[in-house]
């Protein structure tokens, strides 16, 4: 990664390659290596681009495995809307770290990630996406995140993709998965390992899948 670009494996490859046969034409002096190492060039830029022209067009919420947060995004067209707890907002360092890799890799200028706090109301307008305090609804996907301060029977009565446990919170889920429907429980890495194996133990019981942050860096839905 270079600052202000992101080449993904396939294009380091060809750079690689691309640079092996211009330096081994140099050293020789042999034009069909410069001629090789042209056509990796070629290669390298009509694969950049058509990646970079794909990846304008997806639409794409990723929950993102970040120590001591709690963070979403969402991209749509050239821009990144980045839903986190408060703290993680506020912190330019983290913000910087987390998501000019990433918004750099998704061809979308870091200027144009735009905050939001996840855990305050705010009026937000976009046509697929609505956001309320501990719940965000993209593409008529649900998510809502619990934590040791919330009250999980004040949640909307959806049907949710995934609910995020976080902060390591007292909770009996055998009797919130009674009365709340989800696809998923996320369960990210500040929790407790006891209250992980007693939270997967419910899970099993009401047929629901887990995810543990321990196992996996992110969670990315494309649309």
């Amino acid at each position: 990664h270079i600052e202000g670009i992101f080449i993904n494996k396939t294009e380091s490859l060809l750079v690689a390659l691309l640079v092996f046969f211009l330096c081994a034409a140099f050293v020789r002096k042999n034009k069909y290596l410069l001629q090789t190492g042209l056509v990796f060039s070629l290669l390298f830029l009509s694969y950049h681009s058509i990646n970079k022209f794909e990846m304008a067009k997806t639409n794409r919420l990723v929950i993102h495995n970040i120590p001591q947060s709690v963070s979403f995004s969402i991209k749509e067209k050239n821009k990144i809307h980045l839903f986190a707890d408060t703290a993680f907002i506020n912190n330019r360092y983290k913000t910087d770290y987390y998501y000019k890799r990433y918004s750099s890799s998704l061809g979308v200028a870091f200027s144009n990630v735009v905050k939001h706090s996840f855990f305050e109301e705010e009026k937000f307008a976009s046509s697929s996406v609505f956001h309320s305090q501990n719940v965000l609804v993209c593409n008529g996907m649900p998510l809502a995140v619990l934590t040791p301060h919330t009250d999980w029977k004040t949640l909307p009565t959806l049907r949710y993709k995934y609910i995020m446990i976080t902060g390591n919170p007292r909770l009996n889920l055998d009797k919130i998965l009674a009365n709340i429907k989800t696809e998923s429980i996320i369960f990210t890495t500040d929790n407790s390992l006891p209250h992980i194996a007693r939270w997967k133990a419910s899970c099993i019981k009401a047929g629901v899948k887990t995810v543990d942050f321990r196992e996996i860096k992110s969670i990315i839905i494309e649309s």
